[in-house]
């Protein structure tokens, strides 16, 4: 049975304890957190998210929390390469990028001088 008015932290409902107010996890896994918390638990373990927790300051849990919580979706989608290999895949990309960046260019400069021949063709 949940406290009333009171959301339990992912941590806590998943081990099916009642959460204490002070839980350093309360005010950053509530409700839909879940899944994250999960997604966590299974990548980083919770002794390595508790002393994560515990190292850094106030000011930088949430962001702390949706770091690990990203990196840890991408772990389960890409078990092998993880963000490692998402970088790879932008990195290439970019490459392709700027090709198809500098084919512009000149098919656009091929086009200007088309048509500066054009119109000095129109006036002779």
């Amino acid at each position: 049975m949940a406290d009333q008015g009171h959301i339990k932290c992912a941590e806590c409902k998943h081990a099916k304890k009642k959460c204490a107010n002070c839980c350093i996890r309360a005010f950053l896994l509530e409700g839909e957190g879940e899944d994250d918390y999960e997604a966590i638990l299974n990548v980083f373990t919770l002794d390595n998210f508790k002393s994560w927790m515990e190292h850094t300051s106030d000011e930088q849990k949430a962001e702390l929390v949706e770091s690990m919580a990203w990196e840890a979706g991408v772990r389960m989608q890409f078990p092998v390469t993880g963000a490692y290999g998402i970088y790879n895949a932008l990195a290439d990309e970019n490459v392709i990028l700027k090709q198809r960046i500098n084919t512009l260019k000149q098919q656009n400069k091929i086009l200007e001088q088309s048509l500066k021949l054009l119109s000095q063709g129109k006036k002779a």
